[in-house]
């Protein structure tokens, strides 16, 4: 029960986070605020100066939403999100990296691209590169023999899936490509009435979803607090947003009948 309660989380998540974000394209916002808190922290792989654009991407399908662990089917639908004031950022050492996935290697995930790694026990079980390579060409319906070629023409993608065979936990990481220039709070304040109506929609009860920020790898960063009820469980979520040069980086941890969220996110490394 536990399992398929994360697999249909994780979809349902992701789903509602692109759609959200898609619908309110033409939004924008100027709020300084938002801006300031989002220069902080935030990842860029190459120099920019205070005009730079990013590019395009969507999947819900991973897992992504968030909880891991379940099925990241992504459909690729239309993420113009808003576009929000000044996005610039400050390059940190990694400035000169070129774009690539992550690895899995026994039981850790690496992802050097966007900065990251997280190593887990062994009642956690990864999704190997070749399972998440499958489940990307079938979600996506990608047909090639570039697979990184494909995914860069792709407008979003699950990265890792992991769950805990114990307690059902689950992690996921999907990128999202930027049509537009956006903060993580803007995406982040568009995702919440979408994401709520389609945990509602699949019969989650006591939907509370809010914006907050969150510490993950190094720096705070906008995030969405989520929490519901299903079938007599209580189910708690974290959906943090980390702009990773022209991608949108959604790491998403649930857990079941006890609040665990902050503890799985402090388990990111950065590299």
């Amino acid at each position: 029960m536990k399992k398929l309660l994360a697999l249909l989380l994780a979809m349902v998540m992701v789903l509602s986070l692109l759609a959200g974000c898609g619908d309110k394209s033409s939004s924008k916002k100027n709020n300084k605020d938002d801006d300031d808190d989002d220069k902080r922290g935030t990842i860029t792989t190459s120099a920019t100066d205070d005009t730079g654009s990013t590019g395009g991407t969507e999947a819900t399908g991973g897992n992504n939403n968030a909880p891991t662990g379940g099925n990241n089917n992504a459909s690729t639908g239309n993420n113009n999100a808003p576009t929000e004031g000044n996005n610039s950022v400050t390059p940190p050492s990694n400035t000169d990296k070129q774009f690539d996935t992550g690895s899995v290697k026994t039981n850790k995930y690496t992802n050097e691209f966007v900065g990251i790694s997280l190593e887990l026990g062994s009642e956690w079980t990864f999704l190997s590169d070749a399972e998440i390579e499958e489940n990307n060409k079938q979600t996506l319906g990608l047909v090639g023999d570039n697979y990184k070629e494909m995914l860069e023409s792709a407008n979003t993608f699950t990265d890792m899936m992991a769950t805990n065979q114990t307690n059902g936990s689950t992690l996921n990481v999907t990128f999202v490509k930027m049509p537009t220039k956006v903060t993580e709070t803007a995406y982040a304040t568009e995702s919440v009435a979408s994401t709520k109506q389609a945990l509602e929609l699949a019969q989650f009860g006591n939907v509370n979803v809010a914006v907050t920020k969150d510490a993950f790898a190094g720096a705070e960063h906008a995030s969405l607090t989520i929490t519901a009820t299903f079938s007599g469980l209580s189910v708690y979520e974290k959906v943090v947003f980390m702009i990773c040069d022209d991608y949108m980086i959604l790491i998403t941890v649930c857990t079941l009948n006890t609040d665990g969220c902050t503890d799985l996110l402090n388990k990111f490394k950065v590299i």
